[in-house]
């Protein structure tokens, strides 16, 4: 059957906003570099040059514990250091990020091997 010309009857796409804001969170991040190295007992550290270092040990997390230092330390390109505008921003990408960081304190120990 020939569908040409007649009108579409699927459902309109409704915007959801909190999906939008999320992904615009991490979007407008640009970082120089990226590279898998020892930082001693950090996740991971970005510096003002925008590039990213994250711990080797990281690949050892589950997926979604990756994302969150992901999301961390491109939260840093544009907030330097710890204080609310950063955390909102994190939480903005990824709202459990508190129930992530968490499980990251209770879990990161279990993964250290020796350097």
């Amino acid at each position: 059957m020939d569908n040409r010309g007649s009108s579409d009857l699927r459902a309109p796409k409704v915007k959801n906003v909190q999906d939008e804001d999320q992904q615009s969170a991490t979007r407008e991040a640009s970082y120089s570099d990226l590279k898998i190295m020892s930082l001693g007992y950090r996740w991971g550290s970005c510096s003002i040059g925008g590039r990213l270092n994250i711990h080797w040990a990281t690949m050892q997390l589950p997926p979604d514990l990756i994302d969150y230092v992901l999301v961390h330390e491109l939260a840093h390109l544009h907030v330097r250091n710890h204080a609310e505008p950063f955390w909102k921003r994190v939480r903005l990408a990824m709202p459990d990020y508190t129930a992530r960081r968490n499980r990251l304190k209770q879990l990161g120990p279990d993964l250290w091997l020796p350097e």
